[in-house]
C-alpha cells in the first residue's frame, strides 16, 4: 500500500490545509488540529499567537511529512478539533465549541 493511500483524507476534493509559518518550517510542533467546513477546512496550529500572521497553505501530504502523528487525527469529523499539550502527547478530540 502506498503511503498516500494509507494517509488518505476523508475530503479528497480539498487537497490543501492551512497552517502557520512556524509549523510549516518545523520550528514549532502542531498542537491543535481543526476540521471545519469548506475550502481550507483543515487547520493546523502551534501554540503561538496567530494574530497578524499570514496563513501558509500546504498540500495535505506535506503536513503528514512534517508530523506523521497526524495519521491519528486525519479521520477527524467536520466540526471537531484535536489538541495535545506537546508534540509527544496523545491527541484529545472534542467538538469545536
Amino acid at each position: 500500500m502506498k503511503s498516500e493511500e494509507r494517509w488518505s483524507w476523508n475530503d479528497p476534493l480539498d487537497p490543501a490545509v492551512i497552517t502557520t509559518e512556524a509549523v510549516a518550517s518545523k520550528r514549532l510542533p502542531i498542537l491543535r488540529v481543526r476540521h471545519e467546513t469548506g475550502h481550507g477546512g483543515w487547520q493546523f496550529y502551534d501554540n503561538a499567537n496567530i494574530r497578524g500572521q499570514k496563513p501558509v497553505v500546504l498540500p495535505k501530504t506535506e503536513m503528514l511529512a512534517i508530523d506523521p502523528s497526524l495519521t491519528e487525527v486525519i479521520n477527524l469529523s467536520v466540526g471537531w478539533e484535536a489538541e495535545r499539550k506537546d508534540g509527544q502527547a496523545p491527541w484529545q478530540r472534542r467538538r469545536i465549541p
